[in-house]
């Protein structure tokens, strides 16, 4: 069992905990993290645990699984449930397909235990649910990632680092004003580069032309086509110069009609003599 003062909490996530409340956070899998936290007008306690269920026999898996999903979401207690949602895996052209179903079986039947005692729940993807407290992550060691949050920021130190997603997802549910919706998806932006007037290498949107960045080092970016200078770039570069010009001649025209001599005659102080 471990404790916390609300405030404390609060300080921490940066977000307003809600009193008189219990929520229960489910990473569910053959081996499953189950976290409760309850609050009163002080406090948050926290009690967590795995279970691990027999991978040999899937259907006693299902049994066995509602069975605790039942002892563990109760009416009149459980305020809110918390469960990791699956996401479809792709490797290349194959999709992890086999493991996406069991876990999204293993994810109804909490979805069942919910309904039957009208309690409350929310879906949300691991990867988001880490993004809401601004976990900073390692890449290929997710778990180890958010027990090293739990260390550092809460001094909760676990047996099993499989355990630190589920405390993630119970102490979402305590947050006033919490999104789990999913964050929209951002738009993949088609790259090309150019050779540009310094030799150097400029990375563009293909669809608009917006210049998005300029090599420094020699040589191309790697894994974006080279393209010639597209007509819209080299045409503003022809304006720029016609323009600057311009301004010169005009410039020189208002001297000489004045009769302002310029301690550097035929160019503008501040800008290079032609």
């Amino acid at each position: 069992m471990y404790t916390i003062k609300l405030d404390e909490l609060e300080k921490i996530l940066g977000y307003k905990i809600k009193p008189n409340t219990q929520s229960t956070g489910l990473d569910i899998a053959e081996r499953t993290g189950i976290c409760t936290i309850t609050t009163d007008n002080d406090t948050a306690k926290f009690d967590w645990y795995y279970i691990e269920f027999d991978k040999t026999d899937i259907e006693k898996v299902y049994k066995e699984m509602y069975r605790e999903f039942l002892n563990v979401i109760r009416a009149n207690e459980t305020d809110i449930v918390i469960i990791e949602d699956t996401f479809l895996l792709r490797c290349g052209k194959f999709v992890q397909a086999d493991g996406f179903k069991k876990l999204t079986r293993f994810g109804t039947l909490a979805l069942a235990v919910c309904f039957d005692r009208n309690v409350k729940h929310e879906f949300i993807l691991a990867k988001s649910s880490r993004a809401r407290l601004k976990i900073k992550m390692v890449t290929g060691q997710a778990k180890e990632s958010v027990a090293k949050y739990l260390k550092e920021k809460f001094n909760i130190e676990l047996d099993d680092d499989d355990l630190s997603d589920s405390i993630i997802l119970s102490m979402l549910g305590l947050c006033e004003g919490m999104d789990f919706k999913p964050a929209p998806k951002k738009k993949r932006i088609k790259m090309v580069q150019y050779i540009n007037t310094t030799g150097n290498y400029t990375k563009i949107n293909k669809k608009t032309k917006e210049i998005l960045g300029v090599k420094k080092s020699s040589g191309p970016y790697k894994g974006i086509d080279i393209i010639d200078r597209p007509w819209q770039v080299v045409w503003s570069y022809v304006i720029l110069n016609i323009i600057v010009r311009v301004g010169r001649w005009g410039y020189r025209i208002m001297v000489s009609s004045s009769g302002f001599q310029s301690e550097y005659p035929g160019s503008i102080p501040g800008s290079p003599t032609n």
